[in-house]
């Protein structure tokens, strides 16, 4: 029988790494200044980790550097005109800062991301 998810469980879900993900791309999206919703850049940045994870000189052992230009590069060339107008620096910064912690997050899907975006949609924006 299922259980009624308790309040533990809600905060879980709305700190878990696709939630926050999704939160922040919705937060950048309402900027104007993208050619795409908010999914589609979340899913952007899990492509772009996907790719840095799978990078010949991604190095997992390596110790955590915040803000690894190699990183910031990656989002930066992900960022370009057919997403947005204006590039926001301080969020290329801050995803790249979180690559290490999406790319050891087993959670951190397409279809996560989905599930957040369907959730946003259904209890509503904040």
């Amino acid at each position: 029988m299922p259980t009624t998810p308790t309040r533990d469980d809600d905060k879980n879900e709305e700190d878990s790494t696709p939630q926050l993900l999704f939160n922040a791309c919705v937060e950048e999206i309402k900027s104007g200044n993208y050619l795409v919703s908010a999914l589609d850049l979340a899913i952007l940045v899990l492509q772009t980790v996907h790719d840095i994870a799978s990078a010949v000189d991604y190095d997992s052992d390596e110790p955590l550097v915040t803000g690894d230009i190699i990183f910031l590069s990656r989002f930066y060339i992900a960022f370009d005109n057919t997403v947005t107008t204006k590039r926001n620096n301080d969020f290329a910064i801050m995803m790249a800062e979180r690559v290490h912690a999406m790319i050891h997050d087993d959670d951190l899907r397409k279809k996560s991301l989905r599930e957040a975006f369907k959730k946003y949609l259904d209890f509503g924006h904040k």
